[in-house]
């Protein structure tokens, strides 16, 4: 575990652990669904978990002091079952003074007389190097050197197959530009047809006071631009700031689509990576024709299960509901390295104002129509149903047999939701299927929901299909967010209680199809009017003969991908952007 024992830390302090995998499948086999937790001692106790895949554990806020810690891993519920644990180890934290003291004692000891080479800084760098150049070009003729030395900025596609952006911060993080320059990215190590640019942004300098001190970074920065020719800081739209890293990541390709337009492949890197770049070069020579290439690690491909939003305020990757309300991100390539094709770069560097990230994570800018893409995930159902009513022959003898309102939840946590199960359960009982069962009981984890199950919006739609009603409250109402709670009940032949957000549902569903308890002034008078549609036969006759959906261009749009939808709306539609992007 790290940090090792006898450390010296200060605030943030981050946690890794290793562990003893040979292979994936062997991590999948033991620790797929495990946590990762740290229990910290110092006088009184902290805990923190996290997923066996995030790379850490993070402590924002430790009071100075000494302390104990240790690892241990254990299940899903919360540490009942501990399945290994590291053995203690101690570690101090200070004050950012005292660490910075604490290391300089110790690289001067570990130098040991000069042996290392010490890491400089952005302007510890620029003084010295103005000095040498002066020197030398003194000594030559008597003038110091103003000129471009270097000029990497644009390129002949013909000469570059790989464009490189490193993301870096500019001030901060002089050393590891360095440090590539001088390794993988060094003239030796580097093929002719790659380059590497440094994705700089514009510095932001609200903790410096001094006008002496900006106007010395600013003189070191563009210096280090005219030595080396390959950092990228106004030419970009974007601030240097890990806020404002997913902009970054735009902005760079926008840059990469007009300044390197017949180069076809575009990499992001982080700069604390080791990248062999002469053998990346050698496989992407083989590639006739590139096109629609999205390369990169993805753990969902890797894991076998889709990758969640951490919710947790203190993590730094934290990610607000009302940003992404979903409960799993779609695949995607992690952030320290991906690759693209560059008609993919264009189509990105076109839309980019379309495109909005999740705080300031780089590598995730998706919007799905998850109530379309629920359809990937079904083995018996298919979209084509949502444009016929509810079985229109069903007999008066099968309506009547079917219960009154079903109530399939896992996450109690939406007081909404659970009000109303409360409200309507009073009028008429409603059949809690799942672990939430209203705001007046706890959750009843015996109730085994099917959502963990491969195929769970088939088994759901089973479930329904012995309901006339079904509660499809939506995790989130924010714009755009429409997901399979409104699509299994429909397959089930049953009538949603919808609420989310009216406009969008309304934009592709048939608002005369389902109940929206978002047109009402409140969810009591909702509960109201479900209770009287449920007591009317004729009235619950109507709404069934609606078909969910009327829309046909509108469901073209949503559902084309899908092989039994004989439209090709969607894949005409970024075919026409594609080709613009060209």
């Amino acid at each position: 575990m790290y940090p090792a024992d006898g450390a010296v830390e200060t605030n943030p302090v981050e946690f890794r652990a290793e562990t003893g995998i040979n292979s994936m499948e062997q991590y999948k086999s033991h620790y797929g669904d495990r946590v990762l937790c740290v229990e910290l001692t110092e006088g009184s106790k902290w805990n923190k978990c996290t997923p066996m895949l995030n790379p850490s554990i993070i402590f924002d806020k430790l009071p100075i002091g000494n302390y104990t810690a240790r690892a241990f891993i254990t299940d899903v519920n919360g540490g009942v079952f501990w399945y290994h644990q590291t053995s203690e180890t101690g570690f101090s934290v200070v004050t950012e003074e005292e660490l910075a003291a604490y290391k300089a004692s110790v690289q001067e000891m570990a130098r040991g007389g000069g042996k290392l080479q010490r890491d400089l800084g952005l302007l510890e760098w620029a003084s010295q190097e103005r000095q040498h150049w002066e020197t030398r070009a003194v000594a030559a003729n008597g003038e110091s050197p103003g000129r471009v030395l270097v000029n990497n900025l644009t390129g002949n596609g013909d000469e570059v197959l790989l464009l490189i952006g490193v993301k870096a911060a500019v001030v901060e993080n002089f050393a590891f530009r360095r440090a590539v320059r001088e390794t993988w990215a060094s003239e030796n190590a580097l093929p002719n047809d790659v380059r590497v640019l440094f994705v700089g942004c514009v510095p932001k300098f609200d903790e410096v006071e001094s006008k002496a001190e900006q106007e010395a970074i600013k003189n070191a920065i563009e210096l280090e631009k005219r030595m080396y020719g390959d950092l990228l800081t106004d030419e970009l739209d974007c601030d240097d700031s890990y806020d404002d890293l997913p902009n970054k990541v735009k902005q760079f390709l926008r840059f990469a689509a007009e300044a390197f337009p017949r180069t076809p492949f575009v990499m992001i890197a982080d700069d604390d990576i080791y990248l062999r770049a002469d053998r990346l070069a050698g496989d992407l020579r083989e590639i006739d024709r590139p096109r629609r290439l999205y390369i990169g690690q993805v753990w969902d491909n890797l894991l076998g299960r889709s990758q969640e939003p951490v919710r947790d305020l203190t993590e730094r990757y934290y990610i607000p509901e009302d940003t992404y309300p979903l409960r799993n991100y779609p695949p995607f390539a992690f952030g320290p390295h991906y690759l693209l094709s560059m008609d993919c770069v264009r189509f990105i560097a076109k839309n980019y104002k379309r495109f909005r990230g999740l705080g300031p994570i780089d590598d995730r800018h998706v919007y799905l129509n998850v109530a379309s893409s629920s359809f990937g995930e079904r083995l018996g159902h298919s979209p084509i149903a949502l444009l016929s009513p509810a079985t229109t022959n069903m007999e008066q003898e099968a309506v009547d047999q079917r219960r009154f309102c079903a109530y399939l939840y896992a996450r109690c946590d939406r007081p909404q939701r659970e009000y109303m199960f409360d409200i309507l359960n009073a009028m008429e009982p409603v059949d809690a299927l799942g672990i939430c069962a209203g705001s007046s009981r706890l959750p009843d984890t015996s109730h085994a929901t099917s959502r963990y199950s491969d195929w769970y919006n088939d088994d759901a739609v089973t479930t329904f299909q012995s309901y006339k009603f079904v509660i499809a409250f939506e995790n989130s109402g924010v714009p755009g967010y429409v997901t399979e709670k409104m699509v299994n009940p429909f397959l089930a032949g049953s009538i949603p209680i919808y609420l989310g957000n009216s406009t969008t549902v309304s934009e592709l569903f048939n608002p005369n199809s389902f109940i929206d308890c978002g047109v009402f002034e409140k969810l009591r008078d909702c509960a109201k009017y479900v209770v009287k549609v449920h007591r009317s036969p004729e009235l619950y006759a109507q709404m069934r003969r609606e078909p969910p959906i009327r829309n046909v261009a509108a469901f073209n749009e949503a559902f084309s991908w899908h092989p039994s939808v004989p439209s090709k709306a969607m894949a005409d539609k970024v075919a026409k952007l594609m080709q613009t992007t060209n």
